[in-house]
């Protein structure tokens, strides 16, 4: 019940627009498109891409990592299904979505991962029961599907846009030696495909840039030097301590207290994703 928002609402655009495309169905296809608009703006409450490049779902859990990528590869497909049809998706306000990809996801991502300050109840999935191909759902595992959504959405965006997201995907593709992405056995021929002439085309690599990023409407902070990276994860009376649900994360009230993660840059990334959660004291997170 109630009014389907970011995220969820993408999700359900994708499904009436294919329904619609299956069953020739023209009215449902324009549904899915225009349906897509509330999704774009910015908000000062609730869920959705706030101005500071924070994005929240589920009213109070920063979900940039994963309800935010849902978001942005969902957004990316349609762009791309619908472009060049009658039902092309041309709402200016879009473009704040293309803008999202600078000011509200590259700082959370970190040589390929995506920092579980904005991961909520999926850091503690691991291997799901039933996966036949036993991938490790941890931050290498959600930083590969942002990398990848990201990679998508390029195609709708303008060529200078393009040319710097290509730059930042290469370097993330480089740098990420824990699980390297492009041969990720999640994916799919076209998302490798994707990622693999990214990979190949001539240009730079774009380093990680150094900088401090204040995310205020969901309480996180990353900071960027040199010699190491830091994401904080806080709460206030926008912001929840952590969220549980569907049988995930039943103990971690501590996770959004102050809990500090911390990189040194140049060495390989992986002290969150090899069993971390399984085996830390969650009355002793660090921070």
């Amino acid at each position: 019940s109630g009014t389907s928002t970011g995220a969820n609402r993408v999700d359900l655009c994708r499904s009436v627009a294919l329904r619609g495309i299956l069953g020739r169905n023209p009215a449902k296809i324009a549904l899915a498109r225009d349906a897509l608009s509330p999704v774009f703006p910015y908000v000062t409450e609730g869920d959705g891409l706030y101005a500071d490049g924070s994005f929240v779902q589920h009213t109070w859990i920063a979900y940039s990592g994963t309800y935010g990528q849902v978001m942005l590869d969902g957004l990316g497909r349609l762009f791309t299904l619908l472009a060049g049809s009658a039902w092309e998706v041309t709402d200016p306000a879009r473009q704040i979505v293309l803008d999202s990809v600078e000011r509200a996801y590259a700082a959370l991502i970190h040589d390929g991962l995506v920092m579980d300050v904005v991961n909520g109840r999926a850091i503690s999935r691991g291997h799901l029961q039933g996966d036949d191909l036993h991938v490790m759902r941890g931050d290498h595992f959600h930083g590969r599907q942002l990398v990848a959504a990201v990679a998508v959405l390029a195609g709708g965006a303008s060529d200078a846009e393009r040319k710097r997201w290509h730059a930042r995907i290469k370097g993330w593709i480089e740098r990420d030696t824990v699980t390297p992405i492009l041969t990720a056995p999640e994916f799919r021929a076209a998302d490798l495909a994707r990622l693999h002439a990214i990979a190949d085309a001539p240009g730079e690599a774009a380093p990680e840039p150094a900088g401090h990023h204040l995310f205020a409407a969901m309480d996180r902070a990353v900071h960027r030097r040199p010699a190491f990276t830091a994401g904080l994860a806080m709460a206030s009376d926008r912001i929840a301590h952590y969220e549980c649900g569907n049988g995930e994360n039943p103990r971690g009230w501590h996770t959004g207290a102050g809990m500090l993660t911390w990189w040194a840059n140049g060495t390989r990334s992986d002290q969150y994703t090899d069993w971390f959660w399984p085996t830390v004291d969650w009355y002793r997170l660090p921070g």
